[in-house]
């Protein structure tokens, strides 16, 4: 009577202990996903915004470049460079913008980006030469990222297909 009494009880707080338990993993990996998509949606556009901002150097100061940038319909990284605007236009140094926006951003390019317009900055040069090869520089990696995704697609179709398809056949014709 005991263990029917138990099972009675247990068995309705069984979804809730899976939802207890499973929970804080989706939403650890739904926020890595939201994440890793921000960092891509910011990777895409790069290379059009350096070369926008390339175009720019030589008649705009870095702070009317990063203001243009934000202007500008680059989506995730336009609103980036919006938030360093309003920070420098409250008083904080281009620097600490730019640093703060490669720390809140997980992309890896942007950061590179950056570093490289801190430097500019900072040696008060012309970077448009180093930003035009740095766009070219982007667009050609994402391109071999792109190829690369579509062949392994074209693998794991052919082993998905392999796999469900082939095997089965083979095993009913064998036995």
């Amino acid at each position: 009577v005991l263990l029917m009494v138990g099972g009675i009880f247990w068995r309705p707080l069984l979804p809730f202990g899976i939802f207890v338990i499973l929970a804080p993993a989706f939403a650890y990996y739904f926020v890595e996903y939201k994440e890793e998509k921000k960092a891509e949606a910011i990777d895409n556009s790069l290379p059009d915004a350096l070369f926008y901002s390339a175009s720019l150097q030589k008649i705009a100061k870095q702070e009317q470049i990063i203001g243009a940038l934000a202007d500008s319909d680059y989506g995730a990284l336009s609103a980036e460079f919006a938030s360093a605007l309003r920070q420098i236009k409250s008083g904080i140094s281009i620097r600490a913008a730019l640093e703060g926006m490669s720390k809140r951003t997980p992309s890896r390019l942007l950061e590179r980006v950056n570093s490289l317009l801190l430097h500019g900055y900072k040696s008060g040069g012309e970077v448009r030469r180093a930003l035009r090869e740095t766009a070219e520089n982007i667009f050609s990696q994402l391109s071999v990222e792109r190829d690369r995704a579509s062949l392994l697609a074209m693998q794991k179709y052919t082993i998905l297909i392999g796999g469900a398809v082939l095997v089965p056949l083979i095993l009913g014709a064998v036995v």
